[in-house]
């Protein structure tokens, strides 16, 4: 189970045990939300710092910092086969896609 917080950090949470498992550190202001691929081991989120962030589930290490949005990222949708990222402003209405292929995976 993850969590995303406004202190900036993003939490794996190991259930089982009721105990924090990883701590996800990149973003520079609060995360408002997280989206979670299984079949690859990502985790995506989007923040009030503008950015879309790819993480690696597995090391907690940042993939990617997605930069082009001038407000807060309160949109994120990705497809399963792990081809595209979405993200969207509410603010500004505006939306970008991105493609993984060109992030290099």
């Amino acid at each position: 189970m993850f969590s995303a917080s406004l202190d900036k950090s993003i939490k794996s949470w190991d259930v089982g045990n009721l105990r924090l498992s990883k701590h996800f550190i990149g973003h520079l202001s609060g995360v408002y939300l997280i989206r979670y691929n299984d079949m690859f081991k990502l985790l995506y989120s989007g923040g009030r710092d503008n950015t879309c962030r790819i993480w690696d589930c597995l090391t907690a290490k940042e993939i990617h910092c997605l930069s082009g949005h001038y407000k807060p990222i309160t949109g994120l949708a990705g497809n399963f086969q792990n081809q595209f990222v979405f993200t969207g402003e509410f603010f500004l209405h505006r939306k970008r896609r991105w493609c993984n292929k060109n992030l290099g995976f």
